[in-house]
């Protein structure tokens, strides 16, 4: 069950889990399977990212899931891919002004 809102980029919703991991919700990619890879760099390459397939969130709800051991402070990118589309979005998981009600 979801406990907090983090930031809600322009075409994702983060959302903080109970258990302190964080699961993203990616716009239009809800009923899609979708790659996704957290870094530290806005420019990462294929090659320096390690790709995780989506999973389905309990109302079967395809999401990103990031255990919060894989997240650095500061700016994380999150990668995703959706076929040969590659989309990246930098997100603060530790700003807690990015937490909505």
């Amino acid at each position: 069950m979801p406990a907090n809102v983090f930031a809600a980029e322009a075409n994702m919703q983060v959302v903080k889990a109970e258990s302190e991991d964080f699961i993203i919700y990616v716009e239009g990619l809800e009923e899609t399977e979708f790659k996704y890879a957290i870094s530290t760099k806005a420019d990462a390459t294929d090659a320096e990212l390690d790709y995780i397939n989506s999973v389905e969130d309990g109302e079967g709800n395809k999401v990103a899931l990031i255990e919060k051991e894989k997240v650095s402070t500061g700016t994380n990118y999150i990668y995703i891919k959706n076929g040969e589309d590659v989309t990246v979005n930098a997100i603060d998981f530790s700003d807690d002004s990015q937490v909505f009600a």
